[in-house]
């Protein structure tokens, strides 16, 4: 949920996903407790790029983060997820591939896929979509003549091609 970007935060990260009776006072500590602990470990960590930050420095809890999972690997599974643009970045800055033996990348979804998926969505939320037209709209004599059920339908088409064209069928 948020960016993890100092010592405190990364410490404090840990000590509430794995709840040990002590506090964690630095990196070492989280690796002996995982390493001495009875208790076997799955650890998911969604949105690995939240452990970044991109200016001078920023990369320390990112390496933590990669010598906690490089020190662990026996006692703990690590499993993490990121977005297609931050892992290339990633792995150029930081070679994160080299701390994980297996990384599978999902196939972009077809463009009529990620339509249905954000309609079905919505539909369940219960709000009602609008979408509002661009001032290049406002202009274009073909969609002023359109009545307000076809406006919608002619600005749902031009969202849904923009939403294609700019994430490439990445969710």
């Amino acid at each position: 949920e948020q960016q993890i970007y100092s010592e405190a935060l990364f410490l404090h990260f840990f000590q509430e996903l794995l709840t040990p009776e002590e506090s964690f006072k630095d990196l070492d500590s989280i690796i002996h407790y995982l390493c001495t602990s009875e208790i076997r470990h799955i650890l998911i960590i969604e949105h690995l790029e939240h452990f970044y930050l991109r200016r001078v420095g920023g990369f320390q809890c990112l390496r933590w983060l990669m010598e906690l999972i490089s020190r662990t690997h026996q006692q703990v599974f690590w499993l993490a997820s990121c977005t297609q643009y931050a892992w290339d970045y990633l792995d150029k800055t930081s070679e994160v591939s080299d701390h994980f033996e297996y990384i599978e990348q999902l196939p972009t979804a077809r463009a009529e896929v990620v339509r249905e998926v954000i309609l079905k969505r919505h539909r369940v939320s219960g709000y009602d979509i609008f979408f509002a037209p661009a001032d290049s709209d406002l202009i274009n004599k073909k969609f002023l003549k359109l009545d307000e059920p076809a406006r919608q339908v002619y600005l749902e088409e031009e969202y849904f091609q923009d939403l294609s064209r700019i994430t490439g069928g990445n969710f």
